[in-house]
């Protein structure tokens, strides 16, 4: 599950390799590998400062890219030491360089590009045409995905946030919002599911301001999402799926936090709340279904599919959300992700592929999640190999805490509440 319709930067199309169709004979796997730190380091600076030529089709989101490698690196603890304080200001101006004034709409571009003069032309292939057309929409006009990212980046980057043009961001908000709750990722386009109301909740809680939504209605329409089976679809009606369930679970607890008169209690690390918005059995099944997603090692998205390390976040966050993170086999899947390990650095869907960043910064941030779960020590006493897992789990806690809600580190949270949108709020 992506946050902008499915296009994530991982690799140009020909390249990918449907979820649906990988074989379930994986070649054998070391599950005995420790996170290597350095290598990781030496990925995310290299695609930080030069992208690999695939990504060059994804270029209008390449706000959440730079979002991958800035979180990938605070994660990792190496942003200020490897990146000096010239080439971050550098990057937190080119990020202000995409935020659109009011009268082009608001929000955040995913970058400066813009359609070229041929990419209006007719196409023999109606399948290339359609792509350009969905292209042209994106460019050029604010994006809640990008928006998202946008200020996620700033607040690792431990903006003030002054220049941000906040009456923009609320009227583009409020334009993006539909008559049944939903959110449009931008003006043109319909993909109206539960991605683009985490989004709007995620900008909602960093701005603290929530007066341009309809809360509730968005919550209505999360909650009419809620499949037969417990978990949620991407919209009512659709196929329960564990990114879906994730940015619902995620918008939820966002929404319900809000309603709290002194905001720094969020930043606890032991997340344990979930939203009154759900019912104690609506939450029970959510997590049954999650749980059930991870079979022998890793996750997967959706009932009958392959594993793939980007569900250990997008699984493994929502029973955080709702409370059940030591529930999980977080050994197993500890050494699940470590063994996607690629050789250069960075971690692949599934062991053996090519690394891409989309799942090699989810698979990190899972990992950040196992760390600093503190009841994963006693649990790894109790298993089998446990002198591996207790190395492995020792290697893993040099990332820094995860904040699961917003996807960023607590210390980017914490450069969050020191801003001046939380100061204000507090006065």
């Amino acid at each position: 599950m992506e946050l902008d319709a499915g296009r994530d930067g991982r690799r140009s199309e020909e390249e990918e390799v449907e979820d649906d169709d990988d074989d379930d004979d994986i070649a054998a796997i070391d599950d005995t590998r420790e996170l290597e730190h350095k290598k990781h380091i030496g990925f995310w600076l290299r695609h930080l400062r030069m992208l690999p030529r695939p990504y060059q089709s994804a270029d209008q989101q390449r706000m959440s890219i730079v979002f991958f490698c800035l979180s990938a690196l605070d994660l990792l603890g190496a942003l200020e030491e490897k990146v000096p304080q010239e080439e971050r200001q550098e990057i937190a101006d080119w990020i202000y360089a995409q935020q659109l004034p009011l009268e082009r709409g608001g929000g955040f571009m995913g970058s400066p590009a813009v359609p070229s003069s041929s990419s209006s032309s007719s196409s023999s292939s109606s399948s290339s045409s359609s792509s350009s057309s969905t292209s042209d929409l994106i460019r050029g006009r604010g994006h809640l995905a990008m928006t998202y990212t946008a200020l996620v980046c700033l607040a690792i980057l431990n903006d003030d946030f002054s220049k941000l043009d906040r009456d923009a961001l609320y009227a583009h908000l409020s334009a993006l919002q539909e008559p049944d709750g939903s959110f449009a990722p931008c003006v043109g386009q319909r993909e109206l599911d539960a991605r683009f109301i985490y989004c709007a909740f995620a900008i909602a809680f960093m701005l603290q301001d929530w007066s341009s939504i309809d809360v509730e209605k968005a919550t209505s329409f999360l909650l009419r999402s809620i499949s037969y089976d417990g978990a949620f679809g991407q919209a009512p009606l659709q196929e329960s799926h564990g990114g879906s369930t994730y940015c619902a679970t995620a918008a939820l607890s966002l929404a319900s936090s809000s309603s709290q008169p002194h905001f720094s209690s969020f930043s606890s690390s032991a997340v344990s709340q979930t939203s009154h918005a759900m019912t104690p059995r609506q939450q029970e099944e959510a997590k049954r279904w999650l749980l059930a997603r991870q079979e022998g090692t890793g996750f997967n998205g959706r009932t009958g599919k392959a594993q793939d390390v980007c569900y250990s976040f997008w699984c493994g966050a929502a029973i955080r959300n709702l409370g059940a993170h030591d529930v999980i086999n977080a050994e197993a899947d500890v050494a699940w992700l470590l063994s996607a390990q690629s050789p250069v650095g960075g971690i692949s869907k599934t062991p053996g592929d090519h690394p891409d960043a989309m799942h090699s910064y989810l698979a990190l941030a899972a990992l950040s999640l196992h760390a600093h779960d503190t009841t994963i020590d006693e649990r790894i006493r109790g298993c089998a190999n446990n002198e591996v897992r207790r190395r492995q789990l020792e290697s893993i806690r040099v990332l820094k805490p995860l904040e699961p809600r917003l996807n960023m580190s607590m210390d980017a949270f914490h450069n969050l509440e020191r801003s001046c949108l939380w100061r204000e709020r507090k006065k």
